[in-house]
């Protein structure tokens, strides 16, 4: 692939998606580390880019069924969202955790109907004491 006159146009290309996405990693103030983090994100993207037509398409048969699978790379020559994150925390740090709440109190019911995942319509209980709070 370094001999392939396409392979210029290639970096060129994942330059000016890093350009976009992460202005600040073409700045005078980033790091030789921060550049050379860069750079690894973007080779591997370009090389997910050129070997995409490897082995793109299978098929498999047997007996009267056959069944095909097609891996050829559909978005195109794109950083996939795990690339771009990983660009913008090269030069912003990581982002912070933030704790978060998973409500597990059941939302009250207005109508006077049982929840299709009560304990009442599956015999589970005695029928008088319900799991979805009607009763």
């Amino acid at each position: 692939m370094r001999s392939h006159p396409s392979v210029a146009l290639i970096v060129a290309g994942a330059n000016g998606q890093a350009r976009r996405i992460a202005p600040g990693l073409f700045g005078a103030d980033t790091t030789d580390a921060q550049r050379s983090e860069a750079r690894l994100t973007l080779l591997g993207a370009i090389t997910r880019w050129t070997q995409h037509g490897a082995d793109a398409v299978q098929q498999q048969t047997a007996g009267p069924f056959s069944l095909g699978v097609d891996a050829r790379l559909s978005s195109g020559y794109r950083l996939w969202p795990s690339e771009v994150q990983q660009l913008r925390e090269i030069v912003s740090g990581p982002q912070p955790r933030r704790a978060f709440v998973v409500d597990r109190v059941p939302v009250q019911r207005t109508d006077r109907e049982h929840h299709p995942g009560c304990d009442f319509f599956f015999s589970r209980g005695n029928g008088i004491d319900c799991s979805c709070g009607l009763s």
